[in-house]
């Protein structure tokens, strides 16, 4: 079965004896047309790696300076840059959009926006779309394998987190907290922390310990539901307009 969301290995794992499946992971974009990067049937299932480039692309992971792209070396942490055939392996371009599509591409690459990294057997592994990464004293930090952590939890469906800035200047990662078997709401609200959150809550700060401490959650706030968009992702700047609510 092939699947491009990324999840917890407690998930990954729980699917697999569930449905007694094999599962391929794919990396793409709608830009790529299809999954660039995945596994291989042939091969040895390579979670929590993402795969190898597949075949037609090249694809990169460099720094970008000066409108110019630095090729990195194996587990060097930048950004995932994409090579093929316009219009074949790669979108001809965005619709009426000449400037944009153009400021797509470097040295014949597209941009991802998606920072990850390659190991010395060309395995790749993403690491955070760039407008989630968490930078906090100059450590990056990815918001997903804060929510993967979370959202291991039992009682909690998905999790999502970002970075504020409290009264003192000092930035700290807030956690929004779906919960399973909640009635669903069209309004987004805060829940109330009762017994059972509170409890919900005490295992979720064990879980966080796993963590280094800068990348540690300051705050849980459960939610009846997340806000999404129309594709189903979560809007994290409404979670912010909520944070400042509350």
């Amino acid at each position: 079965m092939l699947y491009f969301l990324n999840m917890s290995n407690e998930k990954y794992l729980e699917f697999k004896k569930r449905f007694k499946v094999d599962l391929f992971t794919s990396y793409g974009l709608s830009e790529s047309i299809v999954g660039c990067i995945g596994d291989n049937y042939y091969e040895k299932m390579s979670y929590p790696a993402i795969g190898k480039v597949f075949f037609a692309y090249e694809v990169i992971v460099a720094d970008i300076k000066e409108n110019k792209l630095i090729p990195l070396k194996a587990n060097e942490l930048g950004t995932i840059c994409i090579k093929g055939r316009l219009g074949y392996e790669l979108f001809a371009g965005y619709y009426e959009d000449e400037l944009n599509t153009k400021n797509s591409f470097i040295d014949g690459y597209f941009i991802s926006n998606d920072i990850g990294y390659f190991d010395e057997n060309a395995l790749f592994y993403f690491f955070s779309r760039n407008k989630d990464l968490i930078k906090i004293n100059g450590e990056n930090i990815s918001s997903l394998e804060i929510e993967n952590l979370l959202s291991s939890h039992k009682k909690i469906n998905n999790a999502s987190v970002i970075c504020i800035s409290d009264a003192l200047a000092c930035d700290k990662i807030i956690a929004f907290l779906e919960l399973k078997d909640y009635p669903y709401e069209e309004e987004v609200n805060i829940l109330q922390k009762n017994k059972e959150l509170k409890q919900i809550e005490k295992e979720l700060i064990t879980l966080n310990l796993r963590l280094a401490k800068f990348k540690q959650v300051s705050e849980f706030i459960f939610l009846n539901h997340l806000p999404r968009n129309y594709l189903g992702k979560v809007r994290k700047n409404v979670l912010g307009e909520i944070y400042g609510r509350n």
